[in-house]
């Protein structure tokens, strides 16, 4: 179970840091897909008119924090809730035997 908090923690921080950078620079792998030009990510709107540009670092941060976050949060609620359903099957043959 400490395996599930961990992913779902490190899931959920790095959820709150791609939204951090997202509301400061409108960085987002997910929303915008900045592109890489020139050492800098040039942030496109929807018309592919450039918005903004951040560096080659928050650009990085932004992609890497968006695949952590997809990655780590459904893997770690799927570690929960199969240990859930493991300890609850346990739990019903323990008072399946006690009855008998």
């Amino acid at each position: 179970m400490r395996r599930a908090h961990l992913l779902l923690t490190v899931g959920v921080v790095s959820l709150v840091i791609h939204l951090g950078i997202f509301c400061f620079t409108g960085a987002s792998a997910c929303v915008n897909q900045p592109e890489f030009y020139y050492n800098r990510f040039v942030i496109r709107d929807a018309d592919r008119n450039s918005v903004n540009s951040v560096s080659l670092t928050i650009g990085v941060l932004s992609y890497s924090t968006a695949v952590m976050a997809v990655a780590f949060v459904p893997w770690g609620a799927g570690i929960a809730f199969q240990s859930a359903c493991r300890q609850r099957r346990e739990a019903k043959k323990c008072r399946e035997n006690v009855v008998e």
